[in-house]
């Protein structure tokens, strides 16, 4: 089976971002086409999975800060992490943890 190309990959994105309740500073059709642009190579499920992912990121930090999980919306960071962690794009270099612990003084 082939792999979506860009406009599939962005229709893909819009069925899973659609019942996502996202931030109101987020356009949704541009977050889909740009989304669509960084993920390529990427499969039905693969997108899917990320959009998934942004949204357990949405969770953990309401649970975290103390909030209702229902008043919390994605938010371009939520996305931004999903993306980082599952490899789309790099972090930061401020950004980076090991993922071995390493003795204090001994990185760089």
């Amino acid at each position: 089976m082939k792999l979506p190309n860009e406009p599939g990959r962005a229709a893909i994105l819009q069925h899973y971002l659609k019942p996502l309740r996202q931030d109101s500073s987020i356009d949704p059709e541009a977050l889909v086409i740009e989304l669509a642009s960084m993920t390529d190579g990427a499969s039905g499920a693969e997108l899917e999975f990320l959009c998934q992912t942004a949204a357990r990121v949405c969770m953990k930090e309401a649970i975290r800060s103390g909030l209702p999980p229902e008043s919390m919306t994605i938010c371009r960071s939520h996305i931004e992490t999903a993306l980082i962690s599952l490899g789309y794009v790099a972090a930061a270099p401020d950004e980076v943890v090991p993922l071995i612990p390493v003795p204090a003084g001994r990185l760089g």
